[in-house]
């Protein structure tokens, strides 16, 4: 057994096991309704049924393989165009498609400090000249002393929290969101994130799936709703693998709650108890336009900003050359 694989045994255990851990702080509240949260079997790496993606047909403008039998072929953000035929083939590829979108890497390791500034992760991303070997198992590495940054809390009517026990600067990537990739949010959408799949081309439209971290996830699924978040969770690629991460959008203070905004499908029926002065759902969201119930409930993340700020300092640095 590798030890990623003992890791995800050993912590699938503890996590039925609520009461000693790794929920800190447990208690109920006087006057409010005893709430008993569904607490996920704890995992290292996506979760991946083959059998769920095995019968469905391939997408249109997918490029990867097909059918899937694991997670890191839905999420291979590198397209072979050797593979496509001849030199001409190719070309009438990338005119059809356009350039091949990578979003920044996040380098060797989670938590890792860099020569280059909070801007880059990754010597590639720096300069296009470097070469690229990071991989995500090697980068979870570095998320198995997460106990030591973070804990889990009982907050009343939410039932349990994320929350920081050292300060987290703007920018910083506080964990990868896990869960089981799925190619539908089925019916409760409370823990599913869209992500992309497959390659991403600038002139083609990109096909999803969704992680779901109702049954299986990490400590990053217990972020918490707050019309005044200061995380989201974001698009990021790790070597040639597409990821979703937590990033801080502000400083975090040592005892602060890590939070995020569920954005407005989440609140459907729902009324909003982040007790935020800029409270956006105090009341539940009934009437929804036709392009919201597209959506699925499924919120939709931006990806990492470092992607535009990445290009226009390459373009700078060949200017000056």
């Amino acid at each position: 057994m590798r030890n990623e694989e003992m890791l995800e045994w050993r912590w699938a255990g503890l996590f039925e096991h609520t009461a000693t851990w790794p929920i800190t702080h447990h208690k109920t509240f006087p006057g409010l309704p005893k709430i008993k949260p569904i607490v996920p079997h704890f995992i290292t790496a996506l979760k991946f049924d083959a059998s769920l993606w095995t019968s469905r047909p391939k997408p249109p403008n997918y490029h990867g393989v097909w059918p899937p039998t694991a997670a890191s072929h839905l999420m291979n953000v590198d397209t072979n165009l050797h593979a496509i035929g001849s030199l001409a083939k190719q070309a009438n590829f990338l005119r059809k498609n356009g350039d091949l979108v990578k979003e920044p890497c996040l380098g060797k390791y989670c938590w890792q400090s860099t020569a280059w500034g909070s801007d880059f992760f990754c010597a590639q991303d720096f300069d296009a000249r470097a070469q690229c070997d990071h991989s995500v198992p090697k980068w979870m590495t570095g998320c198995s002393s997460w106990k030591l940054r973070f804990e889990i809390r009982s907050v009343p009517r939410m039932g349990y929290g994320l929350y920081a026990k050292q300060r987290w600067a703007k920018g910083d990537i506080l964990g990868l969101y896990l869960g089981e990739l799925i190619p539908e949010p089925g019916v409760n959408t409370d823990y599913c994130h869209q992500v992309k799949i497959g390659p991403e081309f600038s002139n083609a439209e990109a096909q999803v799936a969704y992680v779901n971290a109702r049954r299986f996830g990490n400590y990053t699924r217990f972020a918490n709703h707050s019309c005044d978040n200061n995380a989201n969770i974001v698009e990021a690629r790790i070597g040639d693998e597409r990821v979703l991460a937590l990033r801080a959008i502000r400083n975090i203070d040592p005892g602060e709650q890590v939070s995020v905004d569920y954005r407005s499908d989440y609140f459907r029926k729902r009324r909003c108890c982040c007790g935020s002065n800029k409270c956006k759902y105090s009341k539940p969201i009934d009437l929804v336009t036709a392009g919201e119930k597209c959506k699925l409930s499924v919120m939709r993340h931006k990806p990492l900003p470092l992607l535009q700020s990445v290009a226009s300092r390459r373009g700078a640095r060949a200017k000056k050359r």
